[in-house]
């Protein structure tokens, strides 16, 4: 047995229905309280009537009794007033600091024991997705009602670290927009190197020179520590000429080269390849945080994105190499890497900093008209019959299996509690 089972019973009411005290006084639960993931009292706010008298306050829940003690829990006056203790087995008797004993219900042989088996099976399986055996037993409606749900937290969650960076630059949306979308332009391989690339050189430094491509460019490559070398093409050395001078006016320390990863990546997505367009997207739209805003269609969107490298790089991957002719264009899958990544999320932040619940709504939308990811995960889902038919979708079964899968958060999964009911029911039918 353990601590998290014992919630969900008491949460869920999940017990049977006359319990009483370890005293035998009679208990009815009017509310169970909400439960606390902070420190303190496992459910508060909760509406007891023990006996005659209806309580208002804490509930405690542990294994045992005794835990009450091995946690320290009398040397904290945050559980003075717990009202109930709830526990598997009584094994102590715990008392508050004026010697009043707390009420004890012992939920041992109370509570149906297939909820707890198959609890036990989920917790005990080896695969990554507890539930993959039974889970196409769960409705398409049940399943898309929880999927809506995981996004909203997968979109909340990835605010934190925004407000973060908001904090750091005191405010400006447009600094941190400018460092997250930077970081996506790295992709995975070298999310890093752009993200330190971006910190090294401000956003409002850019916008200053974004008038010039040359200036734009020269700035974002000489930073990035790739201009360091001895050239002998008019392109490179006119980048290099330009920096030199921009990086002692402006008193820039660089990044060094060895930091950008090039091996094991197709040539298209050449740390090199992706700053220029880079470069040339926030030459074409230094304020691209206002222009995505005023967009309504994803289809909008994505035209704000359609940038191409500087026409050197049509016959180049690295400087001083030259290769086969190829347009190097921002294509449409890094596009929506980037809508999906950085935009939805940043936008979701933006409606609810503003109190604007349609540019949340917007922001969701534009992940319903974006093609779902096809990685691990999802492929995974796939091979157990649920298929994302979005990047809505795809985003929520990634943080269906990333927050509640891998840690066995069954109990707190709108899916592990139908399994477990379903269970019970099919037991119960049985009998």
């Amino acid at each position: 047995m353990n601590e998290a089972f014992l919630w969900y019973l008491w949460k869920y009411r999940l017990y049977h229905p006359a319990i009483t005290t370890t005293d035998g006084e009679n208990i009815s639960v009017e509310y169970p309280g909400q439960q606390n993931a902070d420190s303190g009292p496992d459910f508060s706010h909760a509406r007891v009537r023990i006996g005659a008298t209806l309580w208002a306050g804490n509930v405690e829940v542990h294994t045992r009794s005794s835990d009450w003690l091995r946690h320290g829990h009398q040397n904290d006056r945050a559980f003075d007033n717990v009202i109930l203790h709830v526990v598997y087995e009584n094994d102590v008797v715990i008392s508050r600091p004026g010697g009043q004993i707390i009420p004890v219900v012992e939920l041992k042989d109370k509570f149906d024991s297939g909820k707890w088996e198959q609890y036990r099976r989920l917790m005990k399986s080896g695969k990554t997705i507890p539930c993959s055996s039974s889970i196409t037993t769960i409705s398409e409606l049940e399943m898309q009602q929880w999927l809506d749900r995981t996004l909203i937290s997968r979109l909340e969650r990835k605010t934190i670290y925004i407000n973060k960076l908001l904090e750091l630059y005191k405010g400006s949306f447009e600094e941190v927009f400018y460092q997250l979308l930077a970081a996506n332009f790295g992709f995975k391989v070298n999310a890093l190197p752009f993200e330190l690339l971006a910190r090294s050189l401000e956003h409002k430094v850019l916008i200053r020179h974004s008038a010039s491509l040359l200036q734009t460019e020269a700035l974002l490559f000489g930073q990035a520590g790739l201009l360091e070398d001895d050239f002998t093409e008019e392109y490179p050395i006119k980048l290099q000429k330009e920096y030199r001078y921009l990086k002692k006016k402006l008193h820039l320390i660089g990044l060094e080269k060895k930091l950008w990863k090039f091996s094991r990546m197709h040539p298209a997505n050449f740390p090199t390849i992706r700053i220029s367009q880079f470069a040339v997207l926030f030459q074409k739209r230094p304020h691209i945080l206002s222009a995505i805003i005023d967009c309504y269609k994803v289809e909008e969107l994505k035209k704000l994105f359609e940038v191409k490298a500087h026409e050197y790089w049509d016959k180049h991957f690295t400087f001083g190499e030259e290769k086969e002719a190829l347009d190097k264009n921002l294509g449409d899958f890094a596009v929506e890497n980037i809508i999906i990544n950085t935009i939805v999320p940043f936008l979701f932040y933006y409606g609810k900093y503003k109190g604007d619940e349609h540019l949340c709504s917007r922001a969701v939308s534009w992940l319903e008209h974006c093609a779902p990811e096809n990685n691990t995960i999802i492929r995974e889902w796939s091979k157990l019959g649920v298929r994302a038919a979005s990047a809505s979708q795809s985003q929520s079964l990634i943080e269906l299996k990333n927050e509640y899968c891998v840690k066995k958060n069954c109990l707190n999964c709108r899916i592990g509690l139908k399994l477990l009911q379903q269970t019970v029911m099919v037991e119960q039918i049985n009998l």
